[in-house]
């Protein structure tokens, strides 16, 4: 194994948790969030299901690493939506998950890169 696959190898393993498990924890937080912004939705008057659905959003966009692209750029639309709000405290916690995802998901496609170039006759 090259070095830039150990790297990839790493980097899908978030504090320990295996590629799978991160999807995993992605779904249900993006199931979580989408289950409490409907109920937002439906009941806007209500400050607790408001104050619960953008404590999901804040979860999901801060907290869970993105497990590919489209999930990255899933977060990215949330972001955007954050600040538009202006929750101002949860920005610099935000980009920095935004920057861990991007670095994790660079070093992944470089090592399947890498990948594929071994499997190529000279």
């Amino acid at each position: 194994m090259n070095v830039m696959t150990k790297i990839a190898a790493q980097c899908r393993q978030d504090d320990g948790i295996s590629l799978a498990a991160a999807r995993q924890a992605w779904d249900a937080a993006l199931e979580d969030y989408t289950t409490k912004r409907a109920a937002s939705a439906a009941e806007p008057h209500r400050d607790e299901l408001s104050y619960s659905y953008c404590e999901a959003m804040d979860r999901l966009v801060a907290e869970v690493p993105a497990p590919d692209l489209g999930a990255l750029g899933r977060k990215i639309e949330l972001f955007r939506e954050i600040q538009e709000a202006g929750d101002a405290p949860i920005i610099p916690k935000i980009f920095d998950a935004l920057s861990a995802d991007v670095a994790r998901l660079e070093l992944e496609q470089a090592a399947n890169e890498d990948a594929r170039s071994a499997c190529r006759p000279l």
